[in-house]
């Protein structure tokens, strides 16, 4: 599957809880929820190497209650 014409972005927030996502001529409706345990993203490196940076920690996490609409 090629998507080089594949539209994908998170519209801005209506108040602190309620977010739209855009994906192509779809958009779907959500809120934010904080996640009960958080993870990290790690970055391995070269082999060898004993150690593994962190990128980021993601404490939340967007939880869409709705189908898809067509816009």
């Amino acid at each position: 599957m090629i998507l080089t014409d594949f539209r994908f972005r998170v519209l801005p927030f209506v108040n602190r809880y309620v977010a739209f996502f855009q994906v192509g001529h779809h958009i779907i409706e959500g809120k934010e929820v904080k996640l009960e345990n958080p993870f990290v993203v790690l970055r391995k490196n070269e082999q060898g190497s004993n150690v593994v940076p962190i990128m980021a920690v993601i404490r939340k996490k967007l939880l869409f209650r709705t189908r898809p609409k067509p816009i």
